[in-house]
């Protein structure tokens, strides 16, 4: 069993490193599997959970930013009866301001292709 939790810290790391070079090269849809993939690997991570929603956050999917804090606030409270930091709370609070305030020419869609997700812009789907 540590074996096995340790291999997953491992692997949750080098999801981390992927996803960080992904966003640096402007890869934004791969640099989001691979911070979720190091969230599926280590799913207490509340440090991760706050960078998927950063991240998240980044790449314009507020939405997406707090469904990830909505399954991190029930697992924690199902399996362990406490709730998030503040930290964690305080960003998911500042994440719903700003997607409440978001014109509606800056919003965007994902639409899936090819088993990929694409950001667009909602004016542009929709024309």
């Amino acid at each position: 069993c540590r074996e096995r939790s340790r291999l997953k810290t491992k692997a949750s790391a080098a999801a981390w490193t992927v996803s960080e070079e992904m966003e640096s090269a402007r890869a934004e849809t791969h640099a989001v599997f691979w911070a979720r993939r190091a969230i599926e690997l280590a799913p207490y991570d509340e440090p991760g959970v706050r960078r998927l929603m950063a991240l998240l956050d980044r790449v314009g999917d507020r939405a997406g930013a707090v469904r990830v804090y909505d399954e991190f606030q029930r697992m924690m409270e199902t399996e362990y009866q406490i709730t998030p930091s503040s930290g964690t709370i305080a960003l998911a609070d500042q994440i719903r301001a700003r997607s409440q305030r978001v014109p509606s020419t800056q919003r965007v869609l994902w639409i899936g292709v090819s088993g990929l997700l694409a950001r667009v812009p909602s004016w542009l789907a929709l024309a």
